[in-house]
């Protein structure tokens, strides 16, 4: 290891990562995740609406709510469309472009890894494959294929609840606990895969550091 170098370890790890390899933003301008908020927000209101029972706030709330939902989704889609029309024409040009910038962040990375000898980048190699597989099982055990689903389930479940829905009769407040812990877990095993993808991209980094195949010359050994 080289002499200026700090001793590894994987908060210093992710720091590079952070670094060389940056998380790409959900929402590129502050007006798409307020739109986003807004239309998330007019959703859940309109959903809690429909618990309540018969009279005029349920009316304000239910129509209200799904209103600013269909409203900010509609200046959502606008936005992006906007943005992305540019990137659609030349879509394979861009694609190229990241990759090759892309490319070079990654080289820089793994010549950055190759300063720390090999015998403690392979242990970490190996922790972080245990700790994925490990992670997939607890995701599988929680959430089945979600990581295969997306959103549609979520999105399936909110829209028979509302297609059912009627002005009369009494709530079904445990319906709309059901309701609430279903989008919770969903939450939980969204948060699982992120956390599964991140170390899928330290494996992919640290098998990539020990590849003598892989054009970068190593600093140690």
């Amino acid at each position: 290891m080289r002499p200026d170098r700090p001793e590894f370890t994987f908060v210093l790890f992710e720091q590079e990562v952070a670094k060389y390899s940056p998380d790409i933003p959900v929402f590129e301008t502050k007006w798409e995740k307020y739109s986003f908020f807004a239309g998330f927000s007019g959703a859940l209101i309109a959903y809690l609406g429909v618990f309540l029972p018969v009279g005029n706030w349920k009316v304000v709330l239910v129509v209200g709510g799904f209103i600013l939902e269909l409203a900010a989704f509609a200046v959502l889609v606008t936005i992006i469309a906007r943005r992305e029309w540019q990137s659609l024409r030349n879509g394979k040009i861009n694609f190229a472009r990241d990759m090759d910038a892309d490319y070079s962040l990654h080289r820089k990375f793994i010549e950055w890894l190759r300063g720390y000898p090999s015998p403690v980048l392979r242990g970490c190699l190996g922790y972080v494959r245990r700790r994925g597989e490990r992670m997939k099982r607890k995701l599988g055990l929680l959430s089945g294929g979600v990581e295969r689903l997306g959103i549609l389930p979520l999105l399936a479940a909110l829209f028979l609840q509302f297609r059912s829905f009627k002005w009369e009769g009494i709530p079904n407040y445990l319906e709309l606990l059901a309701a609430l812990v279903l989008i919770a877990l969903y939450g939980i095993g969204w948060w699982s895969v992120l956390t599964t993808l991140r170390l899928d991209t330290y494996e992919m980094l640290l098998a990539d550091a020990l590849d003598d195949d892989f054009g970068v010359k190593s600093a140690s050994k």
